[in-house]
């Protein structure tokens, strides 16, 4: 059976190789973990920022002067 590469060239277009392989050509076979490894860490990162915006720790009251001194002495 014989496919088009899913691959993407330089110029933004789809491969136009047809051949018997699965998805990829052998030139575009990295492409998907490519994409792949670029999605984890968009969304992970999109993810962690959300999270720590979200779920931040409250903030400790500052200190006064005289629970400053004592603690240092």
């Amino acid at each position: 059976m014989t496919r088009r590469c899913f691959g993407v060239t330089r110029s933004f277009r789809r491969c136009g190789r047809i051949d018997g392989w699965l998805f990829f050509c052998p030139d575009h076979r990295f492409q998907p973990i490519v994409l792949l490894c670029f999605m984890v860490f968009t969304v992970g990162g999109g993810i962690a920022s959300i999270q720590s915006a979200w779920f931040a720790k409250r903030v400790a009251a500052p200190l006064r002067a005289d629970e400053f001194h004592l603690r240092f002495l």
